[in-house]
C-alpha cells in the first residue's frame, strides 16, 4: 500500500510537470501510443525498426512532456536508432550504450528500479537548430519521495541530436557522487566509473568574433593590465552594448576561457554562475573573482568541445571533455561536461556547468591533476561553496 502511495504521488508531479504545445501530428502519435501501452508493463524486447512519421521537432515536444511521466523512456528508446553504428547514449553512471536493443534493455529496467524519483523540469527544453537534424537540450532536477514529502537531489541536464526521423546521440550530466556516497554509506554497490571511449573532440568551426566584439575585448583586456599593473580589483563591466549574437562569440571563441571576461560578461548584480562543486556565485564581480582565483590554480588544463556550441537568440550550449596536461604534454581524460548560457540586454544573465564530480576522486584522475599543477584545496571550495 505505502508503495502503491508513493507511485501515485510520482505520477501526479510527473503529471502536473511542464506539457509543452505540440502539433497535431505529435498530439496524435501521443494518443496512439499511448492508447496502444494501456498502462502496459514496459517492455526490454520491444524493437521499432521504422522510425516515426514525425518532424524532429514534434520528436522534440513529446520526449520533453512530462505529463507522459515514466512512458517518456519507452519513447526515447523507441526513437533510438536500431542500428549500434547509428546511436549511442552516453551516462555517468553507467557509461555507453549503442543501439536501441542495448539502449533500451538498459534504461527500461534502470528507470524501474528508480522508484520514488521524478525528474522536475527546471525551464523548458530547448531545441537548437544544428544544421543537421536539431538538438534539444533538457535541464531537469531529480527528486525523491520520501515520507510523504518532495526532496531534491541532483540538477542534471540531457542532450539529444535527431537525424533523419532518429534520435542518434543521447547524453545525461549529472553530478553522481550523492549517490555513490549514500550507496556507500548503506553497503550498497554502484557502478564503477565508466569509460568513455566514443568520446571525440570536435575540430570544426567555432563561433569568429565580430568587431564589436573583438573591440570589446581588447577594451577589456586593456582594463585587466592596467588592474594588475598596480594590482587593483578589476572594475566592474557596465553598459556593454553586446548583443546575444556576441556574447554568444565571445563564451565559444578562442578567448571564451580567460576568465576575467567570464566574470565580464556576467550582469553586474543580476546573474547566477551554477557549479556543481562551489554551488551559486551571484553577481559579476564575484563571478569573476572566483574564476581568476579557481581557474588560477586549476594547472594546465584544456577543455575541448564535443561538439559545435549552439545559439539560438537566448540561449547556448556546449559539450566538453577537461583534459589535465601532463609536464610530458600527454592529456589525461579528467570529466565530461556541458554548459549552458542564458544572455539578457547585453549580458549572461545565467550560466550553468554540469559535470560528475565523481571522477576527480578517482586516485589517477586526482594524480594526473597534480601533475598538470592543480592547487585546488578544500579550503578554496569552502571559501566559495554556500
Amino acid at each position: 500500500m505505502v508503495q502503491q502511495n508513493v507511485q501515485q504521488a510520482i505520477s501526479e508531479r510527473m503529471a502536473a510537470g511542464w506539457k509543452p504545445t505540440h502539433s497535431s501530428e505529435a498530439s496524435e502519435y501521443l494518443k496512439a501510443y499511448l492508447k496502444d501501452a494501456d498502462n502496459s508493463e514496459m517492455k526490454t524486447d520491444r524493437l521499432v525498426k521504422q522510425r516515426c512519421d514525425l518532424s524532429h521537432t514534434d520528436m522534440h515536444t513529446i520526449i520533453n512532456d512530462r505529463s507522459i511521466g515514466s512512458r517518456f523512456f519507452e519513447i526515447l528508446a523507441d526513437f533510438m536508432h536500431p542500428s549500434p553504428e547509428h546511436s549511442i547514449y552516453i551516462s555517468p553512471m553507467y557509461g555507453e550504450f549503442h543501439g536501441q536493443k542495448n539502449i533500451r534493455e538498459w534504461l527500461i529496467p534502470t528507470m524501474q528500479q528508480a522508484g520514488s524519483y521524478a525528474f522536475d523540469a527546471r525551464c523548458p527544453a530547448r531545441f537548437f537548430d544544428d544544421g543537421e537534424g536539431g538538438t534539444s537540450v533538457d535541464e531537469w532536477q531529480l527528486t525523491s519521495y520520501q515520507d510523504g514529502k518532495w526532496k531534491p537531489l541532483v540538477s542534471g541536464i540531457s542532450i539529444r541530436k535527431f537525424r533523419d526521423g532518429w534520435i542518434t546521440y543521447a547524453s545525461d550530466h549529472f553530478n553522481t557522487l550523492p549517490s555513490r556516497m549514500a550507496a556507500q554509506a548503506k553497503g550498497k554497490a554502484m557502478p564503477l566509473l565508466p569509460e568513455f571511449k566514443s568520446l571525440k573532440r570536435y575540430t570544426g568551426p567555432m563561433p569568429e568574433l565580430s568587431p564589436h566584439a573583438r573591440e570589446v575585448f581588447e577594451q577589456r583586456e586593456t582594463v585587466w593590465k592596467q588592474a594588475a599593473a598596480k594590482r587593483n580589483s578589476i572594475p566592474t563591466f557596465v553598459d556593454s552594448n553586446l548583443t546575444n549574437r556576441e556574447l554568444f562569440e565571445l563564451a565559444y571563441n578562442e578567448v571564451g576561457h580567460r576568465w576575467e571576461l567570464v566574470g565580464d560578461v556576467m550582469h553586474p548584480t543580476d546573474s547566477e554562475y551554477h557549479d556543481p562543486i562551489f554551488g551559486v556565485i551571484s553577481g559579476q564581480d564575484n563571478i569573476r573573482a572566483w574564476m581568476i582565483d579557481i581557474m588560477g590554480k586549476a594547472g594546465n588544463v584544456m577543455f575541448e568541445p564535443l561538439g559545435p556550441p549552439l545559439f539560438d537568440g537566448e540561449t547556448s550550449f556546449e559539450e566538453t571533455r577537461q583534459m589535465a596536461i601532463q609536464p610530458n604534454g600527454e592529456k589525461v581524460f579528467m570529466v565530461r561536461g556541458a554548459s549552458i548560457r542564458r544572455y539578457l540586454n547585453g549580458y549572461a544573465v545565467y550560466a550553468q556547468d554540469y559535470f560528475d564530480v565523481a571522477p576527480m576522486l578517482d586516485p589517477a584522475v586526482h594524480a594526473a591533476s597534480l601533475a598538470a599543477g592543480s592547487v585546488i584545496t578544500p579550503a578554496d571550495i569552502e571559501k566559495y561553496r554556500n
